[in-house]
């Protein structure tokens, strides 16, 4: 439970308007529409949070948002133009299959507690059988074939600065940039409509873009 990470919503109307109260906080997700009721303060504070080493996760909604909210134009790393569909993205599965290698016990290895003492003494001298293999927890992560067979509804445009993520073909997905001492990830998607309210792997995405340690799921 010490290790296990937390999550909490705010309301817009209760945002804070101090970034000491966001201190504590690894990462932050936004809307774009939600980011155009912001006020100034909360803004500033958001701001503050960022440049003293937050990650700000904000989802395009509309090209509509970002033109209506000058300060977070300024700040994301993309310059939407258009919406546009993708019929193809296995990238996106793949993604996360490909996250963060961790110490995983192999096939046929003693579970924690059962000690070795059972373990003949040629196999315990065969130091290879019990040694871990460096994998992805999530290289086994089923296909959604549902989710693979929609389209994406994404924001296009243009990359300013930073770095692509990820892109299905020629069209970035996730896109993000250093900011002060934190940064900034936009993702050209929203998470919030389908197909990715329905998708089956959408809590491993969130793992992944939250960057929680992978091996708290190998374990």
């Amino acid at each position: 439970p010490d290790t296990q990470p937390l999550a909490a919503r705010f309301q817009p109307s209760i945002f804070p308007d101090n970034p000491l109260v966001l201190e504590a906080l690894d990462a932050i997700y936004l809307n774009s529409e939600v980011a155009v009721s912001l006020r100034a303060g909360q803004v500033n504070a958001l701001l503050g949070w960022v440049n003293a080493g937050g990650h700000l996760i904000v989802a395009l909604e509309q090209v509509s948002d970002i033109t209506a909210s000058p300060w977070l134009r300024k700040l994301l790393p993309f310059e939407p133009k258009d919406m546009a569909g993708v019929a193809k993205h296995p990238q996106l599965e793949d993604w996360l299959r490909a996250g963060e290698s961790v110490a995983v016990a192999p096939p046929g290895s003693p579970r924690r507690g059962q000690g070795n003492r059972s373990r003949p003494a040629a196999q315990n001298q065969d130091q290879s059988i019990a040694d871990p293999i460096l994998r992805s927890p999530f290289a086994d992560l089923p296909v959604d074939a549902a989710f693979e067979a929609a389209e994406l509804r994404v924001v296009t445009g243009v990359v300013r600065d930073g770095d692509v993520v990820l892109a299905a073909g020629d069209v970035p997905l996730i896109v993000t940039a250093n900011r002060g001492l934190g940064r900034v990830t936009a993702l050209t998607f929203s998470p919030e409509r389908e197909p990715f309210k329905s998708w089956k792997n959408l809590p491993t995405f969130w793992t992944r873009l939250a960057e929680v340690p992978a091996v708290l799921y190998a374990t």
